[in-house]
């Protein structure tokens, strides 16, 4: 029995110290996100800085998507089955995820057009569908920021881990 108690101990303390890795690589990836989002802006005139910020973005975006992903994995309710307690729980980072690499492919998409017909990137400007995009997507990435960190916290709570909890909420 101490045998068994020790294994246990050492599984949850790797299990946590795993966490805390995959929360520093979401963090780590969220301030790259930002960075770019913030120093590559649509007044950039060079076709190759926006095409390597929307790479970069993309990138970043996935393994985001990623680390959330394995996160979630972690967990006795994800492994479990029980898809519906997640998705309730951690609504807004589901759900800000895919908008939030929709509009950034519309904005980075729509100025490398621009670019590549060899127009001043200030004329983007003129247009009103990429004037609510680029609003929308500078509000919608500081929503997912702020989801993305909230739930690798959240998911760093024990009732995730327990099955007791979980046993009894879904047979009510």
């Amino acid at each position: 029995m101490e045998n068994s108690k020790a294994r246990s101990s050492r599984a949850v303390k790797i299990r946590a110290g795993m966490h805390q890795v995959k929360m520093v690589a979401l963090h780590f990836l969220v301030l790259a996100d930002l960075t770019v989002n913030v120093m590559f802006d649509s007044a950039e005139a060079s076709q190759f800085k926006v095409a390597a910020a929307m790479i970069a973005q993309i990138l970043a975006t996935i393994l985001m998507a990623g680390c959330l992903y394995s996160l979630f994995c972690a967990t006795f309710v994800f492994q479990a089955g029980l898809l519906s307690v997640l998705i309730n729980d951690f609504r807004g980072a589901l759900l800000s995820l895919p908008l939030n690499l929709g509009f950034l492919l519309w904005v980075r998409i729509k100025t490398l057009m621009v670019l590549h017909k060899g127009d001043d990137v200030m004329t983007i400007w003129d247009d009103d569908g990429f004037y609510f995009a680029y609003t929308m997507h500078k509000i919608i990435s500081l929503m997912f920021y702020y989801h993305a960190i909230t739930t690798a916290f959240s998911l760093g709570e024990v009732k995730y881990y327990k099955p007791d909890a979980w046993r009894i909420r879904t047979t009510r």
